[in-house]
């Protein structure tokens, strides 16, 4: 019925279908008073039954006022069309909303991060705890190992500060010093870590004595497990470490005795301060450290460690390929290459990025030399000059493409041994036995 018809024949309807008729928004019970044919007890039913109304609306309310479920708002509309809380129910159905559509966002933001390697282990665990995520996300969606995941839910964080030695002012003469080049977060730990393991796995490698014990070990432990998977270092240590072992392979008479030298970062910073002129502060004892160990007679193999990313390491507004020029310029004018020089390498971290990585040398090789023509001419071509001039590595430098492995959370690595094993084997060949090692001296 119309409007128009329920006023005019109020007196022939029941008050409960004239409440009805409210109910559905038709007419109210003030126009229908107006027309002066609302007896008293009909208004008085109709009254009777809104109080009813009102009370299961109020009761209809409480129950769902609290919940999270869309369709709880949206029955209660249904069944209150003109209850007092239908605005309340819209705007709980768009907070509804609102919130599914963060999460939607959310959850594809986070697993952005994991599949790009934004978050650690630590806050991927939270996530999980938290119900943010969970291990099904991990392995279908994120594309994570179950191995890996086992890992997330079990990391610890190992922090490198606490396990460095004391710098010793020099290095013992009778073996050969292995130069670990590279700025702050080159990559050169990470791949030492990688280096040691493998030695160790292989049983090549007897670790000497000195204060850079406890990082050697720490580092070649960090893959302890048969599946090869290893949590790097939380933070990497920048103070120059001085790692005495030997490498001899199981048939071989005599070992091979190596002080491997993982240079402070901060030795750049160095040569930009000599080539500018300033004074180097608190950098003056790691300078003259660095000075006393290549001047000493040792025989010695460098290897540069440069990221892939020629602008992601930027600091003081030098990129790493300004840091390799400068101390280019400070190799040249102090003779720092020359007669007790056996080898020079460059070895290039994170290679697995670059096409051609494990498929293809060819194009491999051929992107490399792009590379540092694109980014570190000026590097490439000291290098190659000082070789011809000194006789090094036949006239030429050797260039190592690196990779450690695959990475999942920054911190948790399946270790790929083939590129440790190239350098361990450079070693091999550029090293020779001796009768008197390391634990003779």
């Amino acid at each position: 019925m119309d409007q128009q018809t329920i006023l005019a024949n109020i007196s022939y309807l029941t008050a409960e279908r004239l409440f009805n008729c409210i109910r559905q928004g038709i007419v109210t019970l003030e126009e229908l008073q107006a027309t002066h044919n609302l007896d008293a007890p009909k208004r008085a039913k109709i009254e009777e039954l809104q109080k009813k109304l009102d009370l299961k609306d109020f009761e209809a309310w409480d129950r769902i006022k609290y919940s999270t479920n869309e369709m709880d708002f949206r029955q209660y509309m249904t069944d209150f069309p003109k209850g007092r809380y239908v605005a309340e129910a819209e705007g709980e159905i768009e907070k509804i909303r609102r919130e599914k559509e963060r999460i939607i966002i959310e959850r594809a933001e986070n697993i952005r991060k994991i599949k790009s390697n934004e978050l650690t282990p630590d806050i991927v665990r939270h996530y999980l705890n938290q119900g943010i995520v969970d291990e099904s996300l991990l392995k279908n969606e994120c594309n994570l190992p179950e191995a890996i995941i086992n890992r997330i839910k079990t990391y610890q964080p190992i922090f490198g500060e606490n396990l460095l030695g004391q710098t010793p002012t020099q290095i013992p003469g009778g073996f050969t010093e292995v130069y670990f080049w590279g700025i702050p977060n080159s990559g050169k730990t990470c791949a030492l870590s990688t280096i040691l393991n493998t030695a160790h796995k292989k049983g090549y490698l007897q670790t000497g004595e000195g204060t850079g014990l406890k990082y050697l070990h720490t580092l070649k432990n960090l893959y302890k497990t048969d599946d090869n998977i290893g949590y790097l270092l939380e933070n990497t240590p920048d103070r120059t470490q001085y790692l005495p072992f030997t490498l001899k392979k199981e048939h071989e008479k005599y070992a091979r005795s190596v002080a491997l030298i993982e240079l402070s970062g901060e030795v750049f910073k160095c040569f930009c301060k000599k080539n500018t002129g300033e004074d180097l502060g608190i950098l003056e004892d790691t300078f003259l450290t660095l000075n006393n160990y290549l001047k000493n007679d040792n025989r010695k193999i460098h290897f540069f460690f440069i990221d892939y990313n020629p602008t992601a390491i930027e600091q003081d507004s030098y990129t790493q390929s300004d840091y390799l020029e400068e101390a280019s310029k400070y190799f040249k004018k102090e003779k720092i290459f020359t007669k007790s020089t056996d080898a020079i390498y460059v070895v290039i971290t994170k290679s697995d990025l670059i096409e051609g990585y494990g498929t293809n040398n060819n194009l491999l090789a051929d992107n490399i030399d792009k590379y540092m023509d694109d980014n570190f001419k000026a590097f490439d071509n000291y290098l190659n000059n000082l070789c011809r001039k000194e006789k090094i590595n036949a006239g030429k430098y050797d260039i190592i493409p690196f990779s450690i492995g695959d990475v999942y959370c920054k911190r948790i690595c399946k270790i790929n041994r083939k590129p440790a094993e190239i350098i361990i084997n450079r070693l091999f060949e550029r090293i020779q036995p001796q009768r008197k090692t390391i634990f003779d001296y």
